[in-house]
């Protein structure tokens, strides 16, 4: 007799936890901004770069291995000119934004191949 096996998110563990600190970042980088402009810059970066290190990795292989512009060399575009222009927190929050669309797709892809089995 065959188990029935369930659904889980086990997999995704680690991009959730990237999720959440990346907010954490975001929300302690907006609240230091009163306070101090440079914390809180430096603060909005380093949240940027650990919740969205996974998309600008993907962007520069993708662009020097396949040639090709996906969805994340766009994104890492937009992201890094709104850098450009000094919202580092819409620059965070963009990245978190994607990085949680990307990981629903992936979720819902997932669990359409476990119910075909």
């Amino acid at each position: 007799m065959k188990e029935k096996q369930s659904f889980c998110l086990k997999g995704y563990r680690w991009t959730i936890v990237g999720l959440v600190v990346g907010l954490l970042f975001l929300y302690a980088g907006v609240i230091i901004a009163p306070f101090s402009v440079l914390i809180s810059k430096t603060v909005l970066v380093v949240g940027y770069l650990f919740a969205g290190h996974f998309v600008l990795i993907r962007a520069v292989k993708s662009v020097f291995e396949d040639k090709k512009f996906d969805e994340n060399v766009w994104v890492t575009i937009v992201s890094l000119t709104v850098f450009g222009f000094g919202m580092h927190a819409f620059a965070l929050g963009f990245i978190l934004v994607f990085r949680c669309i990307m990981l629903l797709r992936e979720i819902r892809l997932k669990k359409r191949r476990f119910m075909k089995e």
